[in-house]
């Protein structure tokens, strides 16, 4: 089993996500001023969204307001990404798969960033970084 969290929170946020167990699960964020979500996953076929902009749609994209965007795919097996940036800062991911596993991510103004993954077993996995720079792994 196989799992790569890589979370760069400078000045573009980009979160990667990689697990190698049952398939091959991909989570690519960065939010400059073009958002830029991808999501692959070939445990039961391939999926791929890519929304890009306002008017670049794929699958189920949806934006609410200047700076609210939310993204939704839900597949066989139950699968569920879904993707909120909101105006003030906060941006939250979350992942629901086969074997109750779950990734959330949250980055709120303070500048405080949390990754959490569940799996089967009961792995926790959770990661901060606070503004001083220093990264905080629990597992």
């Amino acid at each position: 089993m196989l799992s790569e969290i890589r979370l760069w929170a400078i000045g573009d946020q980009s979160l990667r996500f990689r697990r190698s167990s049952s398939g091959l699960s991909e989570i690519r964020l960065r939010a400059a001023g073009d958002q830029f979500l991808s999501y692959r996953r070939s445990a039961s076929g391939l999926s791929d969204i890519r929304p890009r902009g306002a008017g670049d749609q794929s699958l189920r994209f949806r934006r609410s307001s200047p700076g609210l965007s939310e993204t939704r795919l839900r597949a066989a097996g139950d699968q569920a990404l879904s993707y909120r940036r909101s105006a003030s800062g906060l941006s939250e991911i979350r992942l629901w798969a086969i074997g109750d596993q779950a990734l959330s991510y949250r980055r709120p103004a303070s500048g405080l960033s949390e990754i959490r993954f569940r799996a089967t077993g009961d792995q926790d996995l959770g990661y901060r970084r606070s503004g001083s720079g220093q990264p905080e792994i629990r597992l």
